[in-house]
């Protein structure tokens, strides 16, 4: 069974800190929205603003 990948994110640059306002979705969703992240580089810092209602977030930094 294919999971759903149904996921709305915006990412926003002020400076040097970069905001993420992010829905959730699969993992898969997940690693493509760290790629647009590291898009953004240079930042000091993020700013993740997440609505996903799970205990257990699904994207992993690998690290």
């Amino acid at each position: 069974m294919k999971e759903p990948d149904i996921a709305n994110s915006v990412i926003y640059k002020v400076e040097d800190v970069v905001y993420v306002f992010d829905t959730g979705a699969t993992t898969f969703f997940g690693r493509k929205l760290i790629k647009a992240i590291e898009r953004f580089r240079p930042f000091r810092k993020l700013v993740l603003f997440n609505s996903q209602m799970d205990s257990k977030p699904k994207v992993s930094t690998g690290k």
